[in-house]
């Protein structure tokens, strides 16, 4: 049978993810119009992209445990809505500005990966949890092969108007978050006698 809060989470995956590649590959358009194509300005967005994974990443796992997951998600794409749509605004004042929202955007990133991981197995049964990994590493690597096709194609055709591919990833944004909204995920209340250890609530639910 077809498990809607899963399906609900998935579709919201591809439509982030989609957008993600689109203003990932304006964005390097829109700072090299910004700086006449300089290599220090590239090279300190693409930085700011991959270092928080390795400097927030293991603290953001240890923390998404503590948090209710649905909430995490919800949040951090909401959070990650508004910055996307503030970058070209960012890039017609400084270019640093862009590396540090661009940076803030990664560090959002970063609580909603895991968030996810953790929420699966409170939406599907056990013996359905691989398939469910699978699809999702199927959506993001569809997006990978999609998405920057789909970014080239913006930026071919906008020109002047690359800003649209800003706006379009915030509203992938927006609509993921309604989406992972809408699904019930149980609340995880600690373990008796496990020092803040967590478990399923049993039938309350988001």
């Amino acid at each position: 049978a077809t498990n809607g809060p899963f399906s609900a989470m998935w579709l919201g995956q591809v439509i982030s993810s989609l957008g993600d590649r689109v203003h990932q590959v304006a964005l390097v358009f829109l700072v090299a119009r910004a700086t006449n194509s300089s290599p220090l300005a590239l090279g300190l967005v693409f930085g700011a992209m991959t270092l928080p994974a390795f400097l927030v990443g293991p603290v953001a796992g240890a923390l998404v445990d503590r948090w209710d997951r649905k909430h995490v998600m919800v949040a951090s794409d909401l959070i990650r809505a508004a910055i996307v749509v503030a970058i070209p605004v960012a890039a017609a004042l400084n270019v640093g500005l862009v590396v540090a929202l661009v940076f803030v955007l990664a560090v959002v990133s970063t609580f909603f990966r895991p968030a996810r991981v953790a929420a699966l197995p409170q939406v599907v049964a056990d013996e359905d949890l691989i398939s469910a990994n699978s699809a999702m590493w199927i959506a993001d690597t569809a997006s990978d092969l999609v998405g920057y096709g789909l970014g080239g194609l913006f930026v071919a055709f906008l020109g002047p108007a690359l800003v649209l591919a800003f706006w379009l990833d915030g509203a992938s944004y927006l609509a993921s978050a309604l989406l992972v909204a809408a699904v019930a995920i149980p609340r995880l209340v600690p373990a008796a006698g496990l020092g803040g250890a967590s478990g399923p609530e049993g039938p309350t639910s988001l």
